[in-house]
């Protein structure tokens, strides 16, 4: 067996066996589950199992065309290849802006927007959002509807956005075009310089290609999880196309261009400053490295005020890395922050939001679960979502009380448990119904620990405007709105929209 061979082979081999030790040890779950989320986002672990399958299979695929006559046939056109790879990404970020334009246009508001979907076996909910859409996993689900197949409960397919979509099928063709298109040159380019390309440039293209792609599904166009991506895209390109007599500079070039692209989402497009740094020390705590091993290699190694700055930086990078490396794999911390932020007793302790418990849990159940953790302060239960404000005898995190929970209930749909610090919001959103209805028969005054002040009808709109206070983010102010209103019998289509 011929070393290339054999380097593919243990690639295949050590991306199986943590496959199946991220099922069989929660330490190992955690971790690469938290991995995952840095490079690619989401909260579902089915990105976990597509990133190793993704390790697993690619190398056989490199193996069989090491033993065929095709990479030397089609090594010619890798330039060409990669061209069209990129380009089909920005066709493919480009339609999902698109898509949210449209969507945006056809329900007069600029977003976000909360779908969920409720049927026998089958509840399912998408947030959508102008620098994270998810509208093109529509096509996830145009597939299963046209082949007769269902990925079930545990993993998000894309249809409650789908049902919602005015003319859904045309997009979600066009998106499959694309999405297959960039699949096909992604892995021929690369394949085609497969007895030459170093393992590190065969690493590093695979996971810039999976994780770009996979952005591109979820509509993530603004997303900070896109940054580390993009990072090792770069940096491959710069190692393999940018003819530089100065290495170091080559070095340089992908950490400059992560900072001018991360600096042009934060500028030009407002986005959320502490979201989209979440991504951004995972990229430096890898960029940084490299720097410093070019420096090595070169034999340039000495010291300077920009390797001193980029030392500080790493060192920085790193803890904020860790840190989000920690709560993702762990979950938050649940304390009480009444004395470091000086808040009112009526916001005492900390806040959990649950979705995905079962329908039928009461929510006594529930409070027999979290009495272990703390003095609970008030709490509340609404289908499979739930809402608990609880002052802990001692700080735990969210992932410890999610994973017992897990293992206790057995929940036939993805279950999670969000920390959310228990501070006063109102909000303005809008519920569309899409025919003639009584919000009243739907919507109570009080739900969840949500107030609704005010409401609006607006009837020759179908919909109904809707002031509400809570201690809840507003992705799941929303959830927990759709929720109310399917658990009070609501069937057929549903959008709730921020005004």
């Amino acid at each position: 067996m011929e070393k290339r061979t054999r380097s593919f082979l243990i690639l295949a081999i050590i991306s199986a066996v943590l496959l199946l030790l991220f099922f069989v040890n929660d330490l190992i779950h955690s971790i690469l589950y938290a991995i995952t989320r840095e490079l690619i986002g989401g909260l579902s672990s089915g990105k976990t199992i597509l990133l190793l399958s993704w390790f697993m299979v690619n190398p056989l695929i490199s193996i069989l065309f090491l033993n065929s006559s095709i990479p030397k046939k089609i090594l010619k056109y890798k330039d060409l290849l990669l061209k069209i790879f990129i380009l089909s990404l920005i066709a493919g970020f480009l339609l999902s802006a698109a898509q949210y334009t449209y969507f945006s246009l056809s329900f007069n508001s600029y977003g976000p927007f909360a779908a969920l979907t409720m049927e026998e076996g089958y509840i399912n909910w998408e947030a959508s959002n102008a620098l994270h859409n998810h509208f093109p996993k529509a096509a996830i689900y145009f597939i299963e509807k046209s082949l007769g197949f269902s990925i079930g409960n545990k993993f998000d397919d894309g249809k409650p956005l789908y049902l919602i979509f005015p003319n859904p099928e045309p997009w979600a063709i066009v998106f499959i075009i694309i999405t297959s298109i960039i699949l096909v040159s992604g892995l021929l380019h690369i394949n085609s310089q497969v007895k030459k390309i170093s393992l590190f440039d065969y690493l590093l293209f695979l996971l810039a290609f999976i994780a770009i792609t996979v952005n591109v599904i979820d509509g993530g166009i603004g997303s900070s999880t896109a940054f580390a991506p993009f990072f090792f895209l770069f940096l491959y390109i710069s190692r393999n196309y940018f003819s530089l007599k100065n290495k170091i500079l080559q070095a340089l070039l992908p950490l400059l261009f992560l900072s001018l692209f991360f600096l042009s989402f934060t500028l030009l497009i407002q986005a959320d400053l502490i979201h989209e740094t979440l991504s951004l020390p995972f990229a430096l705590f890898i960029a940084v490295p490299f720097y410093f091993y070019e420096l090595k290699k070169q034999k340039q190694l000495n010291f300077s005020w920009l390797n001193t700055a980029l030392v500080i930086l790493f060192l920085i990078s790193s803890c904020f890395a860790l840190m989000n490396l920690s709560n993702f794999a762990f979950g938050r911390e649940i304390t009480d922050l009444r004395p470091e932020a000086s808040l009112q007793d009526s916001f005492k302790g900390g806040g959990i939001f649950f979705y995905g418990l079962p329908r039928e849990m009461s929510l006594q159940q529930l409070n027999s679960e979290l009495n272990p953790y703390g003095e609970i302060i008030e709490s509340y239960k609404n289908g499979w979502t739930a809402y608990a404000r609880i002052v802990p005898f001692k700080p735990f995190r969210t992932g410890e009380l999610e994973n017992k929970l897990t293992l206790e209930l057995n929940p036939s749909t993805y279950f999670f448990a969000v920390e959310n610090v228990p501070l006063p919001q109102r909000e303005t959103l809008v519920i569309h119904w899409f025919r003639e209805t009584d919000s009243t028969e739907f919507l109570r005054d009080e739900f969840l620990g949500i107030k609704v002040i005010e409401r609006k009808e607006l009837k020759e709109e179908n919909k109904t405007e809707i002031t509400i206070d809570s201690k809840i983010d507003l992705p799941w102010q929303m959830l927990s709105v759709l929720t109310e209103i399917r658990e009070n019998g609501f069937k057929g289509k549903l959008l709730v929209s921020l005004k």
